[in-house]
Parts: C-alpha cells; structure tokens; sequence
C-alpha cells in the first residue's frame, strides 16, 4: 500500500513519488485523501498497472479523473470532493465499488459505469435524475440525501438492479424520512425482489 493521506499535496497532482525499495508494480491500493488535490495529469498512474483500490475523498476535485491507465482497478472513493459529473467511468472495466458521496453531481441520467459494480454510493449530492442503465451485479445503493422529487424516478432506478439487497433512499423531496420510503416498501420489492434492507430496516419478504 502507498498512502499518502493528509500530506498536503494541494493543487494539481503531476506525479507520485515513491519509495525507492518499494516496486510500482506491486503497489496494489493508493490512499490520497484530505490534500485539496484539485486535478491530476492522466500520466500519474501509469506505472501502476496493477493497482485494485484508489481512494480520492477529501480532496477538491471538481471532475473524476481520467484513469484509463487503470484497467485492473475494482475499489475508487471520491467522496466529499467538488465533482459535478459523474463521468470518464467507462474506462474502469472491472470496478466494482463507487463512492461518489457528498460531491455537487446534478444528473447521472447517462452514468455509465462497468456491470461489475457491486456497491455504488451517490449520497448527499445534488441529483434530480438517477441512471437508467442496467446494473446487473449491484447489491449495495445509497441515493440518500439529493433532490429525487418523485418517487417513481427512484422506483425505476430500482428496477435497473436486479440483485440488489440493500437501498437508502431517503433524504429526498419525495421521502425525506425512512417511514416515507417504508411507505412504498411493497412497491419496492415488486421491482426489486431480492431487496433485504430498504433504509437501515429489514424488508418483510
């Protein structure tokens, strides 16, 4: 592991040093959190080939980097950045955990991201829209906290995740507490039947 936490790298990162004894190549997690990192070069990464697990949060990244140069990647945290848009996603073939929390993301109707997700966090961001496309393998979602004004935008979203067990929904304009979501609890499950925990409560089978 490389961490580099709370060093106070600010402004745009143009390349990580690291120690001379220690191979690139078998670097496989990257801790950068709380450095007020703003930006990166696309070439930072490149000698880390094998890397699995990137985490970015607490820093002031206003877009998600370009992290082509990571095809093995499975685990990136970008929470409580400036990110205004969730996109450059696609590059990641085998991600398979997203933390995009507390950032300023509007619309992530066309958020395209790899089918091997399994946890996707959106919370606390600013979204009117969710994404319409198909996440096959996502057992884990927080939409907690935007500005979802009805509740059929969440259902559909819902019906997108076929394997998904547990959901936090509320915190929007359409449910802003837990018992509003448990309200639609039953029209829930009816897009989403392997749902276990709907808002930090067990769903009745």
């Amino acid at each position: 592991m490389l961490s580099l936490s709370d060093k106070h790298l600010r402004g745009p990162l143009e390349a990580l040093e690291t120690p001379a004894s220690q191979d690139d190549q078998e670097i496989h997690v990257v801790e950068l959190q709380f450095n007020f990192i703003t930006s990166l070069s696309p070439s930072v990464f490149t000698r880390f080939t094998h890397l699995i697990s990137l985490n970015f949060g607490g820093n002031e990244l206003t877009e998600i980097p370009n992290l082509r140069a990571l095809p093995r990647l499975q685990e990136l945290f970008l929470n409580n950045n400036k990110i205004e848009a969730a996109t450059n996603l696609e590059y990641l073939p085998e991600l398979r955990v997203l933390d995009l929390r507390a950032n300023r993301i509007t619309d992530a109707q066309s958020f395209a991201c790899s089918p091997t997700l399994t946890r996707l966090s959106l919370a606390c961001n600013q979204l009117t829209s969710l994404p319409t496309s198909l996440f096959p393998a996502l057992v884990f979602v927080s939409i907690f906290g935007n500005n979802i004004t009805h509740f059929d935008t969440i259902l559909s979203f819902l019906a997108q995740c076929p394997q998904v067990e547990e959901a936090l929904c509320s915190g929007n304009p359409c449910c802003p507490a837990p018992r509003h979501v448990h309200e639609h609890a039953a029209r829930v499950r009816s897009v989403a039947p392997c749902l276990r925990r709907l808002d930090w409560a067990p769903v009745d089978s």
